[in-house]
């Protein structure tokens, strides 16, 4: 006889935890599947022990920089196995924390998922040798690295943005394919750490989602501390040797002893049984959901990255609110938001709303107002004036979106959507009273 429970997730990712303690308070039946750890890929090897290691180099940088607070510090050659033992125990601490937050309701089942069809309004699933009854489900399966077909990198052991975490030995010479966020803050942190970075990025441009002056400006601040960039650069083949990696790049080539591949991600539905309840993709395999999350099955919901567009653990949280307001009521009614966001180089790059490129590429009527942190005070007193602040007004004095780049970028960027979301004016903002001297100053400075 199949367990049966009200609604299974499959995947025990951001967007599980607000949706199955709405439910719960509820009284529904709930259990969650997973395959690996809690977490989802935020926990276990993104955004919380990447910012660990971030936070560690910042450390480092600054130390190094003593002498400009008037200080003489003296700083030993870093340990990349210390700094990565820190955060292995901050995961090992959150994953644990979240295990507590199982038991008898909602059920952790641990195995691989798979859809297998309908039992009449019930959705049958099979984990291991154990099928499973559920009325509703939620795929929330997460992505995976992209490893691109270029010659000899099968047989290579590539660094990628799930297995970094695992690697104690710091390569001397690091190449990055790829030229997003993952490479530009994986970059900087091996380079603070003692590699030489090279980053290869196939286009004119890293960060293509912003403007051309915005990624010049974050290419700058990798470019300072040591980071080679490449760029219109394709790599052909990888080839090993007895001193490392040998990467072809056209008629050049390059010497590594180390790849990290950063080139997108690929959702986890190819082996999940899409196909057995009708649940369409689209090419890439990313499955297809309306503003309320639902896919091309009904009573099946698709939650976090495999649904593909904005891929941040904030997005996929807020997943579940609306999954959970789709089902029982509450205050998230469909996906269409603002969505804030920010790479963790430093300083760090943060952004929301629409970009001048953007704002020309749809014709909407815009100003750009700048406002440079030499001149804020803050950004002054504490030796950190390398950033500023890029706002777009409406005609009608909306904010529309804005650029931060700036020690406390990623906060500054969550203040001005607030301003998006809400559609508070610029001259209402000018209005307010900003504590000095703070980062908020320079927020409110670049509107003045």
């Amino acid at each position: 006889m199949a367990r049966h429970f009200d609604l299974v997730v499959i995947g025990a990712g951001q967007a599980a935890s607000p949706l199955v303690e709405g439910l719960k308070e509820k009284g529904w039946s709930l259990a969650v599947i997973e395959r690996s750890s809690p977490g989802g890929s935020c926990v276990n090897f993104g955004c919380t022990p990447t910012k660990a290691v971030l936070w560690a180099t910042r450390v480092l940088y600054l130390a190094r920089r003593a002498g400009d607070y008037g200080l003489t510090v003296t700083v030993e050659p870093p340990s990349l196995k210390a700094v990565l033992d820190k955060a292995r125990e901050i995961v090992a601490e959150s994953v644990s924390s979240l295990r507590k937050e199982f038991g008898d309701d909602p059920v952790l089942i641990e195995g691989e998922a798979k859809l297998v069809g309908r039992e009449g309004e019930n959705i049958r699933l099979q984990v291991g040798e154990e099928e499973i009854s559920a009325g509703k489900v939620v795929i929330n399966v997460g992505t995976r690295s992209i490893l691109p077909p270029i010659e000899g990198l099968e047989g290579v052991p590539c660094i990628t943005s799930e297995n970094w975490i695992e690697r104690d030995d710091l390569p001397r010479r690091l190449a990055i394919l790829g030229g997003g966020y993952i490479a530009a803050e994986m970059g900087q942190f091996y380079a603070r750490m003692g590699s030489e970075v090279t980053v290869i990025e196939k286009g004119k441009q890293l960060l293509v989602r912003e403007d051309e002056e915005v990624g010049d400006a974050v290419c700058s601040v990798l470019e300072k501390e040591g980071v080679t960039l490449l760029y219109e650069r394709k790599l052909t083949s990888v080839e090993k040797t007895p001193d490392g990696l040998k990467l072809r790049l056209g008629e050049e080539t390059l010497d590594v002893d180390a790849i990290f591949i950063a080139t997108g991600r690929q959702p986890n539905t190819k082996d999940l049984g899409l196909d057995s309840l009708g649940i369409e993709t689209d090419k890439k395999g990313f499955i297809k959901v309306d503003p309320q999350s639902k896919t091309t099955a009904d009573g099946v919901y698709a939650a976090g990255d495999v649904r593909g567009g904005a891929m941040f653990t904030h997005t996929a949280w807020d997943d579940g609110r609306v999954i959970l307001t789709d089902l029982v009521g509450g205050e998230r009614p469909s996906t269409d938001r603002v969505v804030p966001y920010a790479i963790f180089t430093d300083p760090q790059l943060g952004r929301v709303g629409l970009s001048e490129k953007e704002a020309k590429e749809k014709g909407i009527e815009h100003e750009v107002r700048n406002f440079d942190l030499t001149h804020n005070g803050i950004a002054h007193a504490t030796r950190q004036t390398n950033g500023f602040v890029k706002v777009l007004v409406s005609p009608d004095d909306k904010i529309l979106g804005a650029t931060v780049l700036a020690p406390e970028g990623a906060d500054l960027a969550q203040l001005f959507s607030v301003f998006v979301a809400c559609g508070i004016s610029a001259s209402e903002f000018r209005k307010l009273l900003v504590t000095h001297p703070t980062w908020s100053e320079a927020a409110q400075s670049a509107i003045l």
